[in-house]
Order: structure tokens, then C-alpha cells, then sequence
């Protein structure tokens, strides 16, 4: 992975213009690094609220911005649930756990009582033993949703809480807890909202990705 970052890399800097699907609020401060780079860099995102702006008509379904397959179920399973009652669960695509961390965390999450929404790959547990076990499943029917991949920022955007290595099943019901019904998980909804404003302001007629997009096309004109 690190030497396909870095061939990525080599040949990016060949380039005379880039074109990222972000935008300028979010990262600012990585893009105006990368802005030393190229003389020329366009950042156009989300594509898909600037696919929402521009496409008036029936939405193009060969246009897409995921590299995987979408699981769309959650959408349902989620519109069944109360606001703000779910709590999202993802470890990414590197992190590796032993069987017994796995077997912790997923009980935190159990104990804890509220509904969750997991993205856990097939790949998680060393080994590649039998990730959850049937009294796991069981106990979580009817408010879990666990998925290999998802539809749908942690430290400096204020998104989400980390885990660290303490994956206990008591350290982690805390956590969903305090997500669920403490201070620090209402100052989370509220970033989350707030990004979610400036990334629908920066797709809308006039702001930075509209018009980084449009000078795309004409530039490509």
C-alpha cells in the first residue's frame, strides 16, 4: 500500500491540475499544501450534491463515486429508527483485530443497548476465523445492522469518537453511551450538520466547488 501511495504520488506531481472531489472549507489546510504542487487545482465535492445541482432531470445511475458495490438496506433500516438513536461503527480498511478484541467490542456494543449501524469487512479478525458469533447475532437482531460496505470526518473535523487500545466491553458501552446521551455526542451531531451545511453551500450556484467545476469545463473546452 505504501509503495502504491507513493508511485500514485510520483506520478500525480507530473501533472499540471488536479481535481478532488472536496472542498475548500474541509480541508483547507492539507489543500493549500497541495496548492504549491499545481498550478492549477480544482476541488468539485461532494460529486454527489454537485450531481444534485446540475442534473435537473432523472439522476444518472452509470455515474457513481464509489470504487465498491453500495449497500443500500441501511436506508431503510435506518428510517425506521428515532433520530438520532444509531450509532455508526466503522474501522476502516486496515485495521486487523484478534478474536478476542472483536469479541469485546462487539458486546460493548451489545450491552449498551442502543441500536448501531457496524461496517465490518470479512477481512477484520486475524486469521479469517468466523468473525460474530450466533448469540451475538441473537441478541442484537433487532438493533443491529452490521454491512460490508456503506453509503455513507474524527479529530480535527469533531465527527466521531476514537477507540483506542482499550477495547473492552465496559469502555466501549461508555462510549456509545456518551454518543447516544452525553455532551459529547450532541457537539458531534452539531459538526456533523455544520459540515453538512458548507458542503451543501459549496455545491449551490456560486460556491467554491460550483464554480471550481465550471471553470473545469471550460478549461477542458
Amino acid at each position: 500500500m505504501f509503495n502504491y501511495k507513493l508511485q500514485s504520488m510520483s506520478n500525480a506531481l507530473k501533472s499540471k491540475s488536479m481535481i478532488l472531489n472536496t472542498f475548500d472549507d474541509l480541508e483547507r489546510q492539507v489543500l493549500d499544501i497541495i496548492k504549491t504542487k499545481f498550478d492549477n487545482l480544482y476541488t468539485i465535492g461532494p460529486l454527489s450534491l454537485l450531481h444534485r445541482q446540475l442534473c435537473n432531470s432523472e439522476p444518472l445511475n452509470s455515474i457513481q463515486s464509489n470504487l465498491w458495490k453500495e449497500e443500500t438496506e441501511c436506508l431503510d433500516w435506518l428510517d425506521r429508527k428515532e433520530p438520532r438513536s444509531v450509532v455508526y461503527v466503522n474501522y476502516g480498511s486496515l485495521i486487523i483485530m484478534t478474536k478476542e478484541q472483536l469479541s469485546e467490542f462487539a458486546w460493548g456494543l451489545a450491552n449498551s443497548k442502543y441500536s448501531f449501524l457496524w461496517v465490518i469487512r470479512p477481512d477484520l479478525v486475524d486469521g479469517g476465523e468466523e468473525i460474530l458469533s450466533s448469540d451475538f447475532m441473537a441478541v442484537i437482531r433487532d438493533r443491529g445492522l452490521l454491512l460490508d460496505e456503506l453509503l455513507v470526518l474524527c479529530r480535527e473535523w469533531r465527527v466521531g469518537m476514537e477507540v483506542d487500545g482499550n477495547m473492552m466491553r465496559e469502555k466501549v458501552k461508555g462510549l456509545v453511551r456518551e454518543l447516544i446521551e452525553g455532551e459529547k455526542g450532541k457537539e458531534i451531531r452539531r459538526k456533523a450538520m455544520e459540515w453538512k451545511k458548507r458542503a451543501e453551500e459549496a455545491t449551490r450556484p456560486g460556491g467554491s466547488s460550483y464554480v471550481n467545476f465550471d471553470m473545469v469545463v471550460k478549461r477542458l473546452k
